[in-house]
């Protein structure tokens, strides 16, 4: 909402701030199917597209299969001209503000060059001194140093304007007023000159590690090219935009800084207010009805269309990644980069939240904490110096770090890792300043109609023992210190762990680096218990609703469906292929497609991450308030009667064959995965036990399988609304 007005402030005639992709609601009220098809006859021709392809193809076959389906494709008439809007400078400080339950926040944005201008690679740099996520301007002055809640900012080039963004949260003590002017401070000293020399050489190390990153993946290569057509530029352009990015000098960024980031821009505050909630009517519509078995003419030609499949491909031990014992209690997966010189290190460490839930303050006082000697300001600096990103988590059942970055830095990082981890450096007062961001924080979830969702149902599955009565309370978060923090940082350092590693050095030789270092060390302790959690299984539904004046209504449905089975699994995709799988899913076509009773409706069945956990049955649905009875009901209806039919199990089971033939592991991915599928006793790739057993299913194993795990089971339903347009639960305990 904040940004459709900011937006709308600064682009007056412009599409980018007057025409949001789906239009109004008044448009949407009155679809025109005239207009439609003449959109369409007019601008998907060929002259307006472009075919970027990147995957492990034969460029010859390619071209000769792409000449041959699309060379007769023509479109008679020219193309139009492309429109020109032409926006009048911004009057000063151009001023909007809108309500909404929650953290308060500014959004000022700035009218810069359009994608390619002559000053483009220079407002790139501007862009990340002020916001690189670790050492810009706006990270160290403002985040880093909590002057506020939350600050960042971000560029949007198109081809007709640019635009740039800035955004930030106060605290509690602080006025929106406030947190703009500190924003404009930090673009002031951009305009001084006022940044060490050292950021330009290494935002454009940050620029070409990324490049390496996105260059591995076929699906940012075709965005790269898509980007390239769209922008009306060659490929030597796209791919060379590092090389103009070091052309830039300080006096570039200057020059640049104070043409466009003058006294004209736009701002807009959203204030902690309840907003004006809409009155959306309940038009009375017919549902459709979905045939299941009808296909059109098209559909038809494509599926009889002959293809070799490709085979799937498996990881093997030995072959795709290694498992190496580096000391009792240390393990080490390794897999190789087979593409560049980045490398990824990943330490897990057998103790997570579910354990000791104050480990999830940790990632808080880390943020803020140096490392050993350094203050959190130098620290950040080092880690961008050497084009490091460092990472901290906490999951249920294990703690990680992580760094990543060019492996003539691994060294240097792991010292730097180690002084961080084992010697934060951060005041009791800067805690406390952080204490007091984390309550803020908390206030604004009771507002948040998602997390209140969230809360309420995982609090409906496990009552007392849900993650949320669980993580730490006010007390335990006023009554913490950096010292008791740091003592449980050190204890988990003394439990079992597992490093992950992906890079361009062997399995030997990256075990002797790690061998060398603190991460070498035999732990002392053994890996706690963990207990697992048991859903509520009531005798019959079961509703749990939560108060809330909204104009739509959150629910969720779910229950307990037994513990890990690895026979299970291969099953439980197929059940979410066909049920509620995308677009094509049973609960989508019914609940939003046929019926138009949900905004968004979704099922899944999860498997867990450790044998001794519960597979759980997930439903969602976001919907106008005043549908939600009916939402409901059609929703239990399907998973208490389960459609099956013949040709929707066709479709479903050839997309997940064909999502194990065309999806493998990727290289980066694997030590993960081996990882995970290792903490659930298995000791190889389960994909192609997996496969083989999804190859040999029939209609009649889905219908099995629902009929044993699905069917019989109790629902907990957990809905977020306003109990004036969501009443009338009947026949379901509330």
């Amino acid at each position: 909402l904040l940004h459709r007005v900011v937006n709308n402030l600064l682009f007056k005639n412009h599409p980018y701030g007057q025409q949001s992709t789906l239009g109004t609601v008044e448009h949407l009220k009155n679809p025109s199917i005239t207009a439609i098809e003449e959109f369409y006859a007019k601008h998907y021709v060929p002259q307006n597209m472009a075919i970027c392809i990147s995957g492990d193809i034969d460029p010859d076959k390619t071209f000769e299969i792409i000449e041959k389906y699309f060379s007769s494709w023509e479109n008679p008439t020219p193309l139009r001209e492309e429109p020109k809007w032409e926006e009048a400078p911004l009057a000063g400080r151009e001023f909007v503000q809108v309500q909404y339950l929650g953290e308060e926040q500014v959004l000022m944005a700035f009218r810069t060059a359009p994608r390619f201008h002559q000053d483009y690679p220079a407002l790139r740099l501007v862009d990340m001194i002020l916001d690189n996520s670790v050492a810009g301007l706006i990270n160290l002055n403002l985040v880093n140093q909590q002057k506020v809640r939350a600050a960042g900012c971000f560029p949007l080039n198109y081809n007709d304007y640019g635009a740039h963004f800035l955004m930030g949260s106060p605290k509690d003590d602080q006025t929106l007023e406030d947190v703009e002017k500190l924003l404009l401070e930090q673009i002031e000293q951009v305009k001084n000159g006022e940044f060490e020399d050292w950021i330009l050489p290494a935002v454009i190390n940050d620029f070409k590690k990324r490049q390496k990153e996105d260059l591995e993946s076929n699906a940012k290569r075709v965005e790269l090219m898509r980007d390239a057509y769209l922008a009306f530029v060659d490929w030597d352009v796209m791919n060379g935009q590092i090389a103009q990015l070091e052309k830039v000098t300080k006096e570039d960024i200057v020059r640049v800084a104070n043409k466009y980031y003058g006294n004209d821009y736009v701002v807009g505050f959203r204030v902690d207010e309840q907003h004006d909630l809409p009155s959306i009517e309940k038009p009375m519509i017919d549902p459709l009805k979905i045939d299941p078995d009808k296909e059109s003419e098209f559909m038809r030609s494509v599926s009889e269309m002959p293809f070799n499949p490709f085979a799937p491909k498996f990881i093997k031990k030995d072959e795709d990644y290694q498992i190496v014992q580096i000391s009792e209690g240390v393990q080490l997966i390794h897999a190789k980069n087979p593409l560049n010189d980045l490398f990824t290190l990943e330490v897990r460490m057998e103790i997570g939240n579910d354990h000791q839930p104050l480990l999830t303050l940790i990632k808080r006082l880390l943020d803020r904490a140096g490392a050993g000697s350094l203050g959190s300001e130098e620290l950040k600096i080092e880690w961008y110096k050497l084009a490091t990103e460092f990472g901290f988590g906490i999951r249920e059942h294990f703690s990680t770090f992580s760094i990543n970055g060019l492996d003539e830095n691994l060294e240097k990082s792991l010292n730097l890792a180690q002084q961080h981890l084992l010697s934060p450096k951060i005041s009791e007062e800067t805690w406390n300043e952080t204490k007091g961001i984390i309550f803020s924080e908390r206030d604004d979830e009771q507002k948040d109609p998602r997390a209140l969702s969230n809360a309420l149902a995982h609090f409906h599955r496990y009552g007392s023992e849900s993650r949320y009565l669980k993580r730490p309370s006010d007390e335990d978060i006023n009554a913490s210190s950096v010292m008791s923090l740091t003592q449980i940082l050190l204890d988990a350092f003394e439990i079992k762990r597992t490093i992950l590693y992906y890079g361009p050095r062997s399995a030997d030789e990256i075990s002797a680096t790690i061998q060398s270092g603190f991460l070498g060390k035999k732990p002392s302790e053994e890996a706690p218990a963990f207990l697992p959690d048991r859903s509520l299984a009531p005798d019959a539904n079961q509703v749990f609703f939560l108060q809330k004046e909204m104009a739509q209504a959150q629910v969720r449905l779910e229950f307990a469906a037994g513990t890990y089975d690895e026979a299970k699994a291969p099953l439980g995709q197929l059940y979410n292929e066909y049920f509620g799988g995308g677009m094509a899913g049973l609960v989508f076509q019914e609940l939003r497609e046929a019926r138009a009773l949900a905004y968004s409706a979704w099922a899944h069945f999860f498997t867990p991450a450790r044998p001794q956990d519960e597979n759980i049955l997930v439903g969602a649905i976001g919907c106008q308030a005043d549908k939600t009875i009916e939402a409901v009901h059609a929703f239990i209806e399907l998973l208490d009667n389960m459609p099956i039919n013949q040709t929707r199990w066709d479709s479903a089971h050839s997309a997940i064959l064909s999502a194990y033939r065309t999806n493998p592991i990727s290289s980066r991915s694997i030590a993960g995965f081996v990882y995970d599928f290792t903490a659930l006793g298995l000791n190889q790739d389960p994909r192609s036990n997996r496969y083989k057993n999804l190859q040999e299913a029939n209609i009649d194993t889905l219908g099995g399988f629902y009929e044993k795990e699905i069917k019989p089971r109790s629902i907990l339903l957990s809905i977020v609304g306003d109990a004036e347009k969501t009443h009338g639960f009947s026949g379901m305990k509330v």
